[in-house]
C-alpha cells in the first residue's frame, strides 16, 4: 500500500490545526453580529466543497469504488458509509439555523428551501461528475486544481466557517454555553465525513487517517477546554 502522504491533505489539516489555536476569534465577532449572512456563506461552502470533493472523488474512480471500497483497506470497507455521510450531511444546516431563528426572534428565511436545494444540488453534482466516471484529468494543470487544491482548500473554508458559526451561536445569550458540546457534535458530522471522503480516495493512506484522527481529538478538545 502506498502510505505517501498527499501534502495538500496534510497543509489542510495543519491549517484547521492552527485556525483551532489561533483563528477562532478573528472571525467570531463578524458572525455574532452579521449570524444570518454568516449561516448562508457557511451553507454555500458547504455544498461548494461537498461539490469539489464528490466531483474529484467520481471523476478520478470508478463508481463502484464509491460504495464498494478497497477491501484490502479497513478504510475501504467502510467508504460506502462515509460516502452516505457525506451526501447526507447538509441536514446539520438545521440545528444552527433554528438557533439563529430563536436568536433573531423570527424564522429564518428560507431555512427549508435551503436544505432542500441543498440536496438536489448534491445530486446534480454527482450526476454531472458521473459523466465522466474514472475518465481522471486532461492535463497536469487540471489534476493540480480538482484533485488537490480546490477539494483541500474548500474543505478548509468550510470548517472554519462553520466552526466559527457553531462557536458564534453556542456562546449567544440565548444558546447556553452547555450547547457548545452539541455545536461539536455538528461540526463532526458536517466535516468529518467531507474531510474522510479525501482520506478514502484510491490509493488508500492509513496514515493520512491518523493525521485526521489527531486534528479531529485537538479540535474536540479545544471546543471543550
Amino acid at each position: 500500500m502506498n502510505s505517501k502522504l498527499n501534502p495538500f491533505h496534510i497543509l489542510l489539516d495543519f491549517g484547521v490545526i492552527l485556525y483551532i489555536f489561533f483563528g477562532t476569534n478573528l472571525l467570531t465577532n463578524f458572525a455574532r453580529n452579521h449570524l444570518v449572512a454568516m449561516f448562508y456563506i457557511v451553507a454555500l461552502l458547504h455544498i461548494t466543497a461537498l461539490g469539489f470533493v464528490l466531483f474529484d472523488k467520481v471523476r478520478s474512480d470508478n463508481s463502484s469504488s464509491l460504495v464498494g471500497g478497497d477491501e484490502e483497506s479497513w478504510l475501504g470497507k467502510i467508504q460506502g458509509l462515509i460516502f452516505v455521510l457525506a451526501l447526507g450531511s447538509s441536514f446539520w444546516l438545521i440545528f444552527p439555523g433554528v438557533a439563529i431563528s430563536d436568536i433573531i426572534g423570527r424564522e429564518l428565511p428560507g431555512l427549508g428551501i435551503l436544505i432542500i436545494g441543498m440536496i438536489f444540488a448534491v445530486w446534480i453534482i454527482l450526476g454531472i461528475a458521473m459523466s465522466g466516471d474514472g475518465q481522471g484529468w486532461k492535463t497536469p494543470l487540471q489534476k493540480m486544481l480538482f484533485e488537490n487544491i480546490f477539494p483541500a482548500l474548500f474543505v478548509f473554508l468550510f470548517f472554519i466557517c462553520a466552526e466559527t458559526l457553531i462557536l458564534a451561536v453556542s456562546n449567544s445569550q440565548t444558546i447556553s454555553i452547555d450547547d457548545l458540546g452539541f455545536g461539536a457534535i455538528m461540526l463532526l458530522i458536517s466535516y468529518l465525513p467531507l474531510r474522510l471522503m479525501l482520506t478514502t480516495k484510491p490509493p488508500i493512506k492509513n496514515i493520512e487517517f491518523f493525521s485526521v484522527l489527531i486534528t479531529v481529538s485537538i479540535l474536540i478538545y479545544k471546543m471543550f477546554i
